[in-house]
């Protein structure tokens, strides 16, 4: 389904702009949905051009789409000992300017003498445990090629009080080019909302997103070939909180749970549906031999969606 085929589904442009914001809204974001994970920025662009005349309509898409799993970004630390890169995104952008979470500044230097949105003491010392963690993690499921960085800011979420907090914990994975993939990338934003601490617990509400993207190289014959999608899933949970690391402990679990869970579910559901589909329209082989060439068709898709995750780096 292709961007220009999911513009067709829209009202006119006439109509569009007379839209009530919210419908506009609606509208533009099945046309996101139904476009391929790769052309989200430039059809985001495309979209808040078109409800210009609208500007509460625009603004709103743009607030709304910020968050798009496709839209991260990755840049190196300067200030940082060992010039680690870091995710650029919505939440750790002011201006032009991006902070880093390894060194708290931001890059290029802000203009005069503000310090740019930063989270409090106690707050940035979770944020910056929660990265070395995260670090581990990336390193450990994703291995080179990927970049991860995780971001909080005081008094979001569902709850305000002393103790309540959000975030995005974001991975970025893209895979160079080889003889068998041509390109491919892994994008995961995590957001958190971690309400007050009362009587011991907390109320963790995880917001899951991933987009998956491959360009196999002429895969057996067939020419150019894309396959991609977006997974979104949400969970609430109430943990146990003693100490301000026992945030990073119970953030840390949900997010790998989520991962686990969307991964497994894009590799038995969405790939082999993307298998099965294949089938329906041509066998390539006699009916007798069908189940073994099937077996052996999924067992390179899951290589695929293993190698863009991994690379060339087994998981140990």
């Amino acid at each position: 389904f292709t961007p220009f085929a999911a513009l067709l589904s829209l009202p006119s442009c006439a109509a569009i702009v007379t839209m009530s914001s919210s419908t506009a809204i609606k509208s533009c974001l099945d046309v996101l949905r139904r476009s391929p994970p790769e052309d989200s920025g430039d059809i985001i662009k495309s979209l808040s051009s078109l409800l210009r005349p609208n500007d509460g309509a625009s603004s709103d898409l743009l607030r709304v789409t910020c968050n798009h799993s496709s839209l991260l970004g990755h840049m190196t630390d300067p200030e940082d000992t060992g010039s680690r890169p870091f995710v650029t995104c919505h939440y750790n952008r002011d201006g032009c300017s991006y902070r880093s979470p390894w060194s708290n500044s931001y890059t290029p230097p802000l203009d005069g003498e503000e310090p740019g949105m930063k989270p409090s003491g106690r707050l940035r010392e979770i944020e910056a445990r929660a990265n070395e963690v995260f670090d581990c993690y990336r390193e450990l499921y994703y291995g080179s090629g990927s970049v991860s960085s995780v971001y909080l800011q005081d008094g979001g979420g569902k709850s305000e009080g002393q103790s309540s907090f959000s975030g995005a914990f974001l991975i970025k994975k893209e895979l160079a080019g080889d003889r068998n993939m041509k390109r491919g990338y892994w994008n995961a934003v995590h957001l958190v909302d971690v309400g007050p601490t009362v009587k011991g617990k907390a109320i963790y509400n995880v917001s899951t997103t991933i987009s998956v993207h491959m360009e196999p190289a002429d895969w057996r014959g067939l020419g150019e070939t894309k396959i991609g999608g977006t997974l979104t899933k949400q969970v609430e949970r109430s943990c146990p909180v003693t100490l301000d690391t026992c945030h990073v402990e119970n953030m840390g679990k949900m997010v790998e749970e989520m991962e686990i869970d969307l991964r497994a579910q894009m590799e038995s559901l969405h790939i082999g549906k993307t298998k099965a589909e294949l089938e329906s329209i041509r066998k390539q082989v006699p009916l007798k031999s069908s189940m073994q060439r099937n077996d052996e068709a999924g067992k390179e898709l899951v290589a695929m969606l293993n190698q863009v995750v991994l690379g060339t780096q087994k998981k140990p």
